[in-house]
């Protein structure tokens, strides 16, 4: 029989995208007042790999990263999302922009050895976490770098989307140490 030990902390990332600049500068005020400080951030990148999100969010679309300092437990995940979730309801009463949907807000965690990623939505590759969130792993560390799996979604495939996920775990890891 195994020993049933504890999981190191986590680094909390939220990816947010919107067709608005405004509405990422002010969810960035939020999601800092609500779980701390700002570690890494990533540019934000032009969401063109799909167009699914278009007819309800209106376009251009730019994503960004957020990684925050304050390590979480993972089992805080299922939580996050569903404040996420009501984050972006709340943007949406308070903006009048013609469109269905202003902010797509993602949370997942890092860990040494994957991005894991929030959904509510069920499917073959992901696992039940509880209140009706479920966690896939999107990416995972191998070979000194992040890969794909057959479910990864185009955009964390790029290149530069990668590079900061490197970063991130660069700090990740220099998180860990600290707290030894």
């Amino acid at each position: 029989m195994g020993v049933i030990g504890s999981h190191d902390p986590v680094m909390l990332i939220i990816a947010v995208f919107s067709a608005f600049p405004e509405t990422l500068t002010a969810v960035r005020h939020i999601l800092t007042d609500e779980y701390g400080d700002i570690l890494c951030e990533s540019p934000r990148f032009s969401f063109m790999e799909t167009d699914y999100y278009e007819s309800s969010m209106g376009g251009p679309l730019e994503k960004q990263f957020f990684a925050f300092k304050q390590l979480i437990t993972p089992d805080r995940l299922p939580s996050i999302k569903l404040q996420t979730n009501d984050l972006e309801k709340r943007c949406q009463r308070e903006q009048e922009t013609g469109v269905e949907r202003v902010v797509n807000l993602d949370p997942g965690y890092l860990c040494l050895g994957k991005w894991v990623l929030a959904s509510t939505k069920d499917h073959a590759h992901r696992l039940y976490l509880g209140d009706g969130i479920y966690g896939e792993i999107t990416l995972k560390y191998q070979a000194g770098q992040f890969q794909t799996l057959p479910w990864t979604y185009p955009d964390y495939c790029r290149s530069d989307f990668q590079f900061f996920f490197m970063q991130a775990r660069d700090h990740y890891r220099r998180c860990l140490r600290e707290e030894d």
